[in-house]
């Protein structure tokens, strides 16, 4: 039994469903696009297993392709200027038409660019190769800033202007007070 028979002309739609759709996911598919179209919100159920998630997608997909193609009509539809002849129209739609062609297929062409870039990486991923090269950089960063050593990153001797110690003379030999007489006595030796 073919499953087209008792539907209307109107839901009678190519999906490009990968598989010969069931009943269920047509009318599930017919009612999306149809929700879709009139700008409505939609609950829609069906039982584990019927193919939901793939029926959403192709109907989806398919409202999209046909407003791409209402879209691309549309904007090349010319006013119909009384004055002009029907052949100067239909050159104007035929050029606008061939414009929007050239440009899609331009932007399919860097899109392929894109996706051929993505997979090369993906190759060098999956063979263990590094992701990218890293620079190697001289004694200057890469704004041209030298890079001393570990000196500048040393930190300086505190001096505290409150240091109660400050104004003491040291100890002999300069030692620093606060050691005991034990202490100074043995690192004057």
């Amino acid at each position: 039994m073919d499953q087209t028979e008792g539907l209307p002309v109107s839901q009678l739609r190519d999906f490009h469903h990968p598989f010969q759709p069931y009943n269920i996911q047509l009318e599930f598919m017919n009612g999306l696009y149809e929700c879709i179209e009139h700008k409505q919100v939609g609950i829609f159920e069906s039982p584990t297993g019927t193919g939901k998630s793939l029926s959403l997608i192709c109907g989806a997909l398919t409202w999209l392709r046909d407003q791409e193609v209402k879209a691309i009509n549309d904007s090349v539809a010319t006013e119909n200027a009384e004055d002009e002849p029907q052949w100067i129209l239909e050159h104007a739609r035929v050029e606008k038409r061939d414009a929007l062609f050239r440009k899609k297929r331009e932007l399919e062409r860097r899109l392929e660019k894109i996706r051929a870039k993505e997979r090369r990486q993906k190759q060098r991923y999956e063979s263990g190769e590094p992701r990218s090269k890293r620079a190697k950089f001289s004694a200057s960063d890469s704004r041209g800033l030298a890079l001393d050593k570990e000196d500048d990153f040393l930190l300086q001797d505190y001096e505290s202007d409150e240091d109660p110690n400050k104004d003491k003379p040291a100890g002999p030999s300069g030692l620093e007070p606060g050691l005991s007489g034990a202490s100074l006595d043995l690192a004057v030796k």
